[in-house]
């Protein structure tokens, strides 16, 4: 049995034009909800967390990891920073090569891939998953290269409003 946790990133600013799209930090908001989400997640003691590279994906996981898991490294991996679902299924494909025999692996990542890939593993019909957000999926896949539709199914989501 496999564990599959996803976090959206929380709410970014748009406040300074001139940043890329990579070094976009949290609000004051984002910052709040995502140790308002770590409080809820308690403790995670055996998950593994990967992160995109994205400033705000990467201060979301910070926070969060600090609370849940914080005797294990956060994990930056560049395939993450998609929007496209198909690119963040083979990008989570791709972690037996990343994190070996761990079987509890937490993904913080972006819109609109994150809700399309949720939909698609788990023929759950989630409109958007909210900044902040999270959705728990188990599979009964022996590795994540083998993670599909056909041995996934959604547990259980949390969104921080």
């Amino acid at each position: 049995m496999r564990t599959l946790r996803l976090i959206r990133h929380a709410k970014s600013s748009w406040k300074d034009p001139s940043l890329s799209d990579l070094e976009r930090p949290l609000k004051n908001k984002g910052v709040k909800r995502a140790s308002q989400l770590a409080q809820r997640l308690h403790s995670l003691p055996d998950t593994v967390f990967f992160s995109s590279p994205a400033k705000r994906a990467l201060d979301t996981a910070k926070i969060i990891q600090r609370t849940c898991t914080p005797q294990s490294p956060l994990n930056i991996y560049s395939p993450l920073y998609t929007f496209c679902e198909h690119e963040l299924l083979l990008a989570i494909q791709s972690f037996d090569e990343r994190a070996h025999d761990c079987t509890d692996i937490c993904v913080v990542a972006h819109n609109p891939a994150l809700t399309l890939l949720t939909n698609h593993l788990c023929a759950t019909n989630f409109e958007n998953i909210s900044t902040a957000g999270y959705v728990v999926i188990q599979s009964t896949s022996d590795c994540w290269g083998q993670l599909s539709a056909t041995n996934c199914q959604y547990q259980d989501h949390l969104f921080i409003r």
